[in-house]
């Protein structure tokens, strides 16, 4: 398919050829989007779409562009999350859209903006990975992984605004949410009642 390829690991002379086959998928997803709103899986490809060309158009230099994509991707994916509770995947999805956009925006300075939008990202997705559900369900080891690199790209930001203390807070959360936290023991519920 066009939108079968991988925009942040293609060389610098593939990008021209990666925004053509995005918007020809683009243009192909948008009509199945008006006709059928209410299949998930269609809002989710195009979203994945967007987002693909929101990096093409950053790597190519027009912040611009790539951050009105970043946005549509981030709200169609808010939309899922919102309407499709129960699959945790797109509050995930919704995170790591949320964490490339900051990084576009770290990048022009604005740094208020995306410190903002990885605290939100952050606390919609911390409650999913701190769920008792999460044993065992291979979404949450991506949505615990998610977790950590948003709240290591949020300390990040912190440490450049001067925020040492909070910068630490939120560098202790990235390790403790990283790849090790799907894998801990956690102790049964009525352990400490022994």
């Amino acid at each position: 398919t066009y939108a079968d390829i991988e925009p942040r690991w293609l060389s610098e002379e593939r990008l021209p050829e990666a925004e053509e086959r995005l918007k020809l998928a683009l243009n192909l997803a948008e009509p199945l989007i008006a006709e059928a709103s209410d299949v998930p899986a269609y809002a989710a490809g195009l979203t994945h779409i967007l987002t693909k060309l929101a990096h093409v158009l950053r790597r190519t230099e027009r912040a611009t562009e790539a951050e009105m994509r970043f946005s549509q991707a981030m709200a169609l994916q808010s939309t899922l999350a919102k309407s499709n509770p129960e699959n945790t995947t797109h509050v995930d999805w919704r995170a790591r859209i949320a964490r490339s956009l900051a990084d576009l925006l770290e990048e022009q300075d604005r740094l208020d903006e995306a410190a903002e939008l990885l605290r939100e990202a952050g606390s919609a997705i911390e409650p999913l990975v701190q769920s008792e559900d999460s044993r065992g369900n291979p979404s949450h080891f991506f949505a615990s992984l998610t977790l950590s690199e948003t709240y290591g790209s949020l300390e990040r930001i912190l440490r450049a605004q001067g925020d040492l203390t909070t910068a630490d807070e939120f560098r202790a959360k990235a390790i403790e949410y990283g790849p090790g936290h799907f894998f801990r023991r956690r102790p049964p519920p009525d352990a400490g009642a022994r």
